[in-house]
């Protein structure tokens, strides 16, 4: 390759990538189509194979799936011919090992991009080979690594979208593995708690889906103080406490959830779950005064965020029986439960 090419196939990397990064789609995309053009005149395979990854990216970005995928299957065809030609030499080194590796893990990085695609379409088990194969190679060239881990999390996601819930779990726990070992503080490692637990609570494993979903929630809370995305999580572990009837914890729990929310978002739909969350956990706790102010703060949200809802109904449910314990008159709520009832016949008592 003479100096002129090299330079200019950079320059058009760099201004396409500088296009790709200030959301200049259309001009990145002429500028890589420019790049692929100059890098097949000149059969500069490796380049021509860089070029059809990022115009597959961009395509993905740009939502065209279908053109997508057939630039990310052109450079992965180019980058195996090239691998399949780079035999060892006889006195093969330390230079070749890392070359090896290094274009090995550039090609499972674009299976792990074709996978995306497949996903963003819902062809799962397309999805899923192309996440297969990428993951062999990088047991191969980097085993233990955080970008193992990333392909197990990956694999993980798409096995529970085909509701596989065993095999989500055994992935997601790779993936957690590697980076407990590898990063413990991190929020990688703590979403990986966290879905393992979750997908273990939705298996009825609620003292095992603690454990991950406690794990979870101390990463956050050194982390991501005051954070909605803290707030779910004291509520995730709320639901498997209150599950495991170990109430007086998970009203702790559940009023954490419930502080952050009134802090940060006071006025949605999260706000009225917790709310109700509280009263539930106050009403199996005897505390039926305390629970039915929570019941009537759901409510009034509800009925002006999702007037007629299922939700609303089941707030109205929960503060009728929390009355009827203490023989008090709920003829109001059972009037106003009656007309949801009318028009969704999926509200149940």
């Amino acid at each position: 390759m003479t100096t002129s090419l090299e330079a200019e196939l950079k320059q058009l990397d760099e201004k396409g990538h500088f296009a790709y990064q200030n959301g200049e789609m259309d001009e990145a995309l002429a500028l890589y189509w420019s790049r692929a053009e100059l890098a097949s005149e000149h059969a500069m395979r490796k380049e021509l194979a860089e070029s059809y990854k990022a115009i597959g990216l961009i395509l993905h970005d740009k939502g065209d799936w279908e053109k997508s995928l057939v630039e990310l299957e052109k450079s992965i065809d180019i980058q195996r011919s090239i691998l399949a030609e780079q035999l060892p030499p006889d006195d093969s080194g330390p230079d070749y090992t890392l070359s090896m590796a290094t274009s090995q893990l550039e090609l499972a990085n674009t299976y792990k991009n074709l996978a995306e695609v497949y996903r963003a379409t819902s062809q799962l088990q397309d999805a899923l080979d192309q996440l297969q194969k990428a993951q062999k190679i990088e047991s191969q060239f980097a085993p233990n690594s955080l970008v193992l881990a990333e392909t197990f999390f990956s694999m993980g996601n798409t096995f529970q979208e085909v509701q596989n819930f065993k095999m989500a779990l055994d992935y997601h726990t790779q993936a957690c593995e590697i980076r407990m070992a590898l990063c413990p503080d991190t929020l990688a490692c703590s979403c990986s708690a966290s879905i393992i637990g979750l997908i273990l609570f939705k298996m009825g494993k609620s003292e095992s889906a603690l454990h991950y979903l406690q794990m979870a929630l101390n990463v956050e809370e050194k982390l991501i103080p005051d954070t909605l995305d803290l707030a779910d999580s004291y509520s995730n572990v709320g639901e498997v406490l209150f599950k495991l009837q170990r109430y007086q914890e998970a009203l702790t729990a559940f009023e954490g959830a419930l502080t952050l929310k009134l802090s940060l978002d006071a006025n949605s739909l999260n706000v009225c779950k917790t709310h109700s969350d509280v009263g539930y956990v106050l009403h199996m706790l005897g505390q039926d005064d305390a629970a039915q102010e929570q019941f009537l703060q759901a409510i009034d949200l509800e009925e002006h965020l999702i007037p007629g809802s299922k939700e609303l109904f089941n707030s109205y449910s929960h503060l009728v029986a929390s009355l009827n314990k203490q023989n008090k008159d709920a003829s109001v709520w059972e009037e106003k439960m009656s007309k949801i009832r009318e028009t969704r016949p999926d509200a149940q008592q």
